[in-house]
């Protein structure tokens, strides 16, 4: 990854942005920066958060070829919890991949967007919340080296991506299928659902053999994994609902593990600048005797300038956890940056 990074720099660096030469167009399309502040009741906890951000670079040779690389902070790019998240750089290469776009679709290869749910249907500068308990417990990632293929037909939405799972580093020579099919109007409602399989060995897992097992799934055995999700949102000018009902299943030697979670989120303009934001979230995981549930309600509003270039979000929250067996309140407050520059 090292060389790659490199060779992206230089290649900002030192190439004039706006070029229309037989290399084509480069510019800067997009930055994105949302730092946050976050204080935990239950610990006394907190912190100073400075890893939620990124700067789109995109290349267009014409209109059938052009390409990405998205530079980014470190949250962005969590691996999937089956795997050890060794990645401690502020520095990363979130998406890097060149496109080709016809009639009958586009193809990307690379490092990808992973098309699946809702939640995921839009890039992170245009959230009205934070990750959802499904991201936050990485049961789904957000990005991950393989092939992509997208197509639509009125309205209609058909992606999917074959890719790692790792994220890097195939340890285990396997491969994971993605896709999200989905239907969306021109009044802003959309419908959908997504699915995701894959295997997972030891060799991956568990590499050196002293990563300690996570609830409901053993690192030093095989799985086949399936996740599952159905979503819909209806988006209009001054307020939007948008619903995600995920199911995943972990079939291992020992034990099988399932897990399902609710998501509904709800924002309302009270004026131009103003808006209010009210979250439910829901996640349960165990086996057949046990199955501990995890909810949290966020509420809170968002300060905002004309052009929603700059908005500044103030989110409570209460987490009840069956296992903690106490309720957790927080509080969050960010400021969300972000600017199309094309």
């Amino acid at each position: 990854m090292r060389p790659l990074l490199s060779f992206s720099i230089f290649f900002i660096c030192f190439i004039d942005l706006g070029q229309t030469e037989e290399i084509g167009k480069i510019s800067v399309s997009q930055i994105y920066l949302n730092p946050s502040f976050n204080y935990r009741e239950m610990n006394r906890k907190s912190e100073f958060d400075i890893d939620d951000w990124f700067v789109d670079v995109d290349w267009e040779k014409d209109e059938a070829i052009s390409g990405k690389i998205k530079f980014g902070g470190q949250k962005l790019m969590p691996t999937a919890r089956f795997y050890e998240n060794s990645n401690n750089d502020e520095f990363n290469l979130l998406e890097v991949y060149p496109e080709f776009k016809k009639s009958w679709g586009k193809i990307r290869l690379g490092r990808i967007e992973l098309p699946f749910s809702m939640e995921r249907l839009h890039s992170e500068e245009k959230w009205w919340f934070p990750e959802s308990l499904v991201l936050q417990k990485s049961f789904i990632a957000r990005r991950d080296l393989g092939l992509y293929f997208e197509n639509q037909f009125a309205g209609f939405y058909t992606q999917w991506a074959v890719h790692e799972g790792e994220n890097g580093g195939n340890l285990d020579s396997q491969y994971w299928l993605t896709a999200r099919w989905y239907f969306k109007d021109s009044q802003g409602f959309v419908i959908g659902f997504s699915a995701q399989t894959g295997r997972t060995e030891p060799t991956s897992t568990d590499p050196q053999g002293t990563r300690a097992s996570i609830r409901g799934f053993q690192v030093d055995e095989n799985a086949k994994v399936f996740h599952s999700n159905f979503f819909f949102g209806w988006i209009r000018p001054e307020w939007q609902f948008v619903f995600d009902g995920y199911f995943g299943e972990n079939r291992q030697g020992t034990a099988d593990e399932q897990w399902h979670s609710l998501r509904a989120d709800y924002s309302h303009d009270i004026n131009k600048n103003l808006s209010g934001l009210l979250r439910l979230d829901s996640l349960t995981i165990g086996n057949k005797t046990s199955r501990p549930r995890i909810t949290e309600m966020s509420l809170g509003f968002a300060l905002k300038t004309d052009y929603e270039d700059s908005k500044l979000f103030v989110y409570g929250k209460r987490r009840d956890d069956q296992i903690m067996r106490h309720p957790d309140h927080s509080f969050q407050i960010s400021w969300r940056i972000s600017s199309q520059i094309l």
